[in-house]
């Protein structure tokens, strides 16, 4: 990774911060946690741009205006052990614009104004943040904005009036051993919005993460006018499964949202414009059922189970040996493809399937995690080690799947086929 401008030495930083500290004592002002303070009604109170980099450790950072630190054009801003606080209008506490990177951890973060994501990474940009916390108070304030990349490593945040993140066309979120949470109330809200069709897919990755919402109605998931993959990888959701949705594709959206290691709960829905290719892989559970006008397809490994709650359509199914696609009582469902009997199951419950039916491994390519931002230059700045590549691993949850699963399926015989064609002849 190359820079323009030389390092800070952190001792000399951590110097002449014990001077200002040193001076605000002698005339009468009394530093909070005898900490470096810059405060700024500019439109942001530090500022990193062209090629330097600017190094902060042990730093309080206010402002009332829109940014609390901004990086530009390529420059990097190194932040450790330091206090962000915003609180006007559209104030977003870490913001990377034009191709410039923001490398954080040991980060305490809040953003109190309207509107004011508490991390927002523009196009071309990135915010790398590690064992930090996030806080976002204001009506319509969400933790994160990535039109560019953002990466969460070990961050606790909450948004009290807003969702968790918005990303952005071409944008990748990258969630690992956090956990976020948005209390918002709202009807017809979203966790987390996908945003725009672009040349390269919105990614959206979590792993061994927890992400809660308390949307009345909405879907924790949703997509517009956009190409999206998600990943779900030893993650749970907490939310309202009853009344939200888990994903919605709208309005010309394309998502596909594989699932590992995971059990997850709420229905997968598609307009008539839109499509949604759900991808149960590595122990993984999915308790809803596909709606909509568009297209759902839905893909089961051996290892994994789809309990169907209802009768319903999809347009693919693929179903590996081994796996169970069952009732909420864990009997074995029906499948039918284009009104014929394929597969009898011991259930009431019947999937139809309009387009295709396999019994093999899935025709989906298998999704691929990202790659993490390199924060190289953080940790050389600082003496660290806080990349995370050696955190991109997945583990087993335990399984949440009902508890009497059923591996009864049998393949009607052309008897059986008669019979139920006789049966829906006649009316009986």
């Amino acid at each position: 990774m190359s820079m323009n401008t030389p390092l800070a030495p952190v001792g000399a930083l951590k110097r002449t911060g014990a001077i200002a500290i040193a001076l605000s004592l002698v005339f009468g002002g009394l530093g909070h946690d005898a900490r470096a303070s810059e405060t700024s009604d500019l439109a942001s109170a530090v500022r990193a741009t062209g090629g330097e980099t600017k190094v902060l450790d042990g730093q309080d950072v206010t402002s009332s205006m829109p940014d609390g630190i901004t990086a530009q054009d390529g420059a990097f801003a190194l932040v450790h052990d330091t206090r962000v606080a915003v609180t006007g209008p559209a104030a977003c506490g870490l913001h990377a614009q034009r191709g410039a990177h923001i490398q954080a951890a040991d980060a305490k973060v809040t953003c109190t104004g309207r509107r004011g994501p508490a991390v927002v990474a523009d196009a071309e940009g990135d915010v790398s943040l590690a064992s930090s916390s996030l806080r976002a108070t204001g009506p319509g304030s969400s933790l994160v904005r990535a039109d560019g990349a953002v990466d969460l490593s070990n961050v606790e945040g909450r948004s009290q009036q807003g969702g968790l993140a918005n990303v952005g066309p071409a944008g990748s979120l990258l969630v690992v051993d956090s956990s976020l949470t948005s209390e918002l109330e709202d009807a017809n809200a979203s966790g987390i919005l996908l945003e725009g069709h672009g040349a390269d897919r919105t990614r959206l990755t979590c792993l061994r993460s927890q992400l809660t919402s308390a949307i009345s109605s909405g879907s924790m998931l949703s997509a517009t006018d956009a190409a999206a993959d998600v990943i779900l990888s030893s993650t749970r959701m907490s939310y309202d499964s009853f009344e939200c949705d888990l994903l919605r594709a709208h309005d010309q959206s394309d998502v596909r949202l594989t699932m590992r290691c995971s059990q997850l709960e709420g229905n997968v829905s598609a307009d008539g414009h839109s499509s949604a290719l759900l991808s149960l892989e590595n122990d993984s559970t999915w308790t809803g059922l596909p709606s909509g006008d568009g297209s759902v397809d839905v893909s089961v490994d051996a290892s994994s189970n789809w309990v169907v709650a209802d009768s319903c359509s999809v347009a693919r199914l693929s179903v590996e040996p081994g796996a169970l696609v069952v009732d909420e009582h864990g009997d074995t469902v029906s499948v039918s493809v284009a009104g014929q009997l394929v597969m009898r199951g011991t259930s009431d419950v019947c999937v139809s399937v309009t387009d295709a039916y396999e019994t093999g491994p899935s025709p989906a390519a298998r999704a691929t995690l990202p790659d993490p931002i390199d924060r190289s230059a953080y940790d050389e700045a600082f003496g660290t080690s806080t990349s995370l590549s050696a955190s991109m691993e997945t583990q087993s949850l335990t399984p949440m799947a009902p508890s009497q699963l059923r591996s009864s399926q049998t393949a009607p015989s052309l008897l059986d086929i008669f019979i139920d064609w006789v049966k829906e002849t006649v009316g009986i």
